[in-house]
């Protein structure tokens, strides 16, 4: 009998089997087919039945994360990298992005750390290794805005922001009652559609909802639209269609495509047609303009994106035609994903999960340097940002008020809005710290920030002497204080309005006979043919003249300093600068000098000497002018030797000018020429300062620069400064400043100006009591 009973086992076992391959074909299928909503039930079945092997949970999590459903991402990320040790390196950043969304940022941290290890190219963990105190770094931004619920949202989804004139647009996946319920296999929403309102400005609440217009809805998706200022053009996303159908690229997968059309008199729109960059194989969405309308902002995944989706720019031309579009520079896009750019008072924002953040998308904002580059970027912080998606942002042109979209916790759909307003007691401190000898940015000087005399954060400044605090929370006496080795310490308070706060510290008196021991000496830089370490006959006759010195003063040592131009790699030309330090340094060794006695540096392609950074092109000349040795006296003698070996200098000086050559003296046996001088004959052409020292009322001026009065002056420096003066004080300096202004708000907007222009200064007080 149980002989009989075996082959309808086996049947029995076969037809489980068979039926076990039917539902996992069957997810697999949804997968392929982006229907990630249906793909995820039927793959929690397969695993039910025990078919629990890694694609099934790779699968199974990347269809949750694809849905945003990051807590149940994260709980099958953990199944599979239990049971697969090595996993795809893109599942390492997914695991960790869920790992935050339940509040594991330690492990999040760690995982992040261990794609660094297996892929020291990604954007994605350099960041992170970049900016280890991400969170700190978000946590003071924190309360920078207020946020709150409004009315106007629905159980589906909210999101796609923008402003048309006085109103609102946005998109929505409500359901708002017709036959056709079109629903979207990604996360089984309805089809989204471009919605208007009007905003309550009190409230915040978006009031008289109602459909856009027939004529850019349509049974497909339509979102995130932008609008030219005049409100005549507008800009919308759409799935990509023949008018008719949906169109698939040789994927099977329908893009978006950015759609474009035109107000007609009586109020309606064109037919809408897609601009000239979208394409079949791509997609292009979320257009933003710029508010002079000549730049449009997407994202895409066109060849040439870093990751899922980067921003883009593109010109928008006066006949509305475009230029060639060009990915954002600067530490924007990722491999994650970038998307949502939004424009407004001169800051780009965008939502990523690229950089380090809270969790999902975060959203971010960079000063934009010029249409296509943007500065450091910088996290808005809670509340704007939660551990899930935050995105689609929309300001004022003040960048006070306006709305975000989020699926955070809380929220009555899938994605909400929510009203933003900027807190006024948060302000940015910054400011340059300059030389008050030499008017010349200070770098690396320290500035911190004192709240109720205590110290509440500090930076480094920058190649400029430019610090930044930003997003300070103005709720007490607030005090900024620099200082540097050989600098005295300055400190300066803080008004209610932030801005600009400059300071200038006066060289102490050791590196005040540094500098004049330097230049008694004449120590000039030696130079380097291109790519090469060796020293040059030019360089030798230099480097005998420093080891005579060195060898008559015994307790001078000597700090050299070796550069680079910019061509080639960093590593390449960090490794070719320490080579020139070594040769130079042995060059003085040979000559008799103690190696305990110099400190020789590579600082590779920092600090050039002329603005040939990468992708500039500059002379043979010009590069040379980089490729360099300096020379630097440390452990300084005493005044009366530094007094002694300027007179044995001028007396060499006055030699020279007779036509003689003292004994070690280089003459003309520099390289190349210094840039042309201007002789202080012509100095007449500029009037000299006349401020009344007894007078009652301050007056102030920028200054610029500071010169002994035996240096000659380089005024094609200052050939873009209007109002130039100058000073010639009892000090033994002439300085030079521009304009004098009896209001300090006008004496600050000028040395704004200045500093647009590209020059370095300080407001300087002249008279008062």
């Amino acid at each position: 009998m149980a002989i009989k009973k075996l082959p309808l086992l086996l049947v029995f076992c076969v037809m489980l089997l068979h039926a076990q391959d039917r539902r996992l074909q069957k997810a697999d299928e949804s997968y392929d087919e982006l229907n990630y909503s249906k793909a995820t039930r039927l793959y929690e079945g397969v695993v039910q039945r025990g078919h629990q092997t890694p694609d099934v949970y790779e699968r199974l999590a990347n269809a949750y994360y694809f849905i945003a459903d990051y807590e149940n991402a994260a709980a099958y990320y953990d199944q599979l990298f239990a049971i697969n040790p090595d996993p795809d390196p893109e599942l390492y950043f997914r695991f960790a992005q869920s790992l935050k969304t339940v509040g594991d940022y330690n492990r999040s941290d760690a995982i992040m750390n261990a794609l660094y290890q297996k892929n020291k190219m990604d954007a994605r963990a350099r960041l992170l290794k970049l900016r280890k105190n991400y969170r700190q770094e978000i946590r003071r931004q924190k309360d920078r805005f207020t946020l709150k619920k409004i009315k106007g949202n629905t159980v589906h989804s909210e999101f796609g922001l923008t402003w048309y004139g006085d109103e609102v647009v946005f998109t929505s996946t409500r359901d708002t009652g017709g036959a056709a319920k079109n629903r979207h296999g990604w996360d089984a929403s309805y089809f989204q559609e471009i919605y208007r309102a009007r905003p309550d400005t009190a409230s915040g609440n978006l009031e008289e909802i109602r459909k856009f217009s027939s004529a850019i809805n349509s049974r497909y998706h339509e979102s995130s639209a932008a609008f030219s200022a005049d409100g005549q053009r507008i800009y919308f996303t759409r799935n990509n269609t023949d008018g008719k159908k949906l169109r698939k690229d040789k994927d099977g997968i329908t893009r978006l495509k950015i759609l474009t059309a035109e107000r007609l008199p009586d109020g309606g729109w064109t037919e809408p047609v897609p601009v000239s960059f979208s394409d079949d194989g791509w997609t292009v969405a979320h257009p933003a303009l710029s508010p002079d309308g000549k730049t449009l902002y997407f994202a895409s995944d066109m060849p040439g994106t870093k990751g899922a989706s980067d921003i883009f720019a593109v010109a928008v031309k006066e006949d509305g035609s475009f230029g060639i579009p060009q990915p954002l520079q600067g530490v924007v896009n990722t491999e994650g994903r970038e998307t949502f750019p939004f424009v407004a008072n001169g800051k780009l924002y965008f939502a990523s999960d690229g950089h380090p953040g809270l969790g999902g998308l975060d959203i971010y904002e960079a000063e934009l340097l010029d249409p296509y580059i943007v500065g450091r970027v910088n996290n808005l912080g809670h509340p704007v940002n939660t551990r899930r998606d935050d995105f689609s942002i929309l300001t004022d042109s003040t960048g006070q008020f306006g709305y975000i979209a989020s699926n955070r916790w809380g929220g009555i759909g899938a994605d909400d809005v929510y009203a933003i307003k900027a807190n006024d007691d948060i302000i940015d401190v910054e400011g340059i710290i300059v030389d008050l000898e030499s008017a010349e940015p200070i770098e690396d000087a320290r500035v911190t920030l004192y709240k109720d005399e205590e110290a509440i954060d500090s930076t480094l400044t920058d190649h400029k002497g430019g610090y930044l605090f930003e997003n300070v929370k103005n709720d007490g006496e607030l005090r900024v204080e620099a200082d540097k080795p050989n600098y005295t310490t300055e400190k300066l308070d803080v008004d209610r309005d932030g801005k600009y706060y400059d300071l200038g510290l006066k060289p102490a008196l050791e590196d005040l006979v540094r500098r004049d021991l330097l230049e008694v000496l004449d120590f000039n830089d030696i130079y380097f043919d291109f790519d090469r370490a060796a020293i040059r006959p030019d360089a030798q006759t230099e480097l005998d003249k420093i080891a005579g010195y060195l060898l008559k003063n015994a307790k001078l040592t000597l700090e050299i300093l070796s550069f680079t131009d910019s061509r080639g790699t960093r590593a390449y030309n960090q490794k070719l600068s320490e080579r020139r330090a070594a040769s130079t340094a042995k060059y003085l060794i040979a000559k008799g000098v103690d190696a305990s006695r110099i400190k020789a540096v590579g600082l590779g392609e920092r600090h050039l000497e002329t603005n040939c950074p990468d992708g500039v092109k500059c002379t043979k000349e010009e590069h040379q002018l980089n490729r360099r040795s300096e020379f630097y006296i440390s452990n300084q003698p005493e005044r009366e030797k530094v007094e002694r070996l300027m007179a044995e200098a001028n007396s060499q000086s006055d030699a020279l000018a007779k036509g003689q050559r003292s004994e070690g003296a280089k003459g003309n046996a520099h390289p190349l020429e210094s840039p042309p001088r201007v002789s202080p004959s012509d100095l007449d052409a500029i009037p000299e300062m006349r401020v009344d020292a007894d007078a009652q009322e301050e007056a102030y001026a920028v200054q610029l620069a500071a010169y002994r009065d035996h240096e000659p002056i380089d005024l094609k420096r200052f050939d873009r400064v209007n109002n130039l003066v100058l000073e010639k004080g009892n000090d033994g300096y002439t300085r030079l400043f521009s304009g004098i202004f009896k209001d300090r708000k006008k004496a600050d907007a000028h040395l704004q100006e200045l500093k647009n222009k590209g020059y370095h200064g300080f407001i300087k007080t002249l008279g008062g009591p």
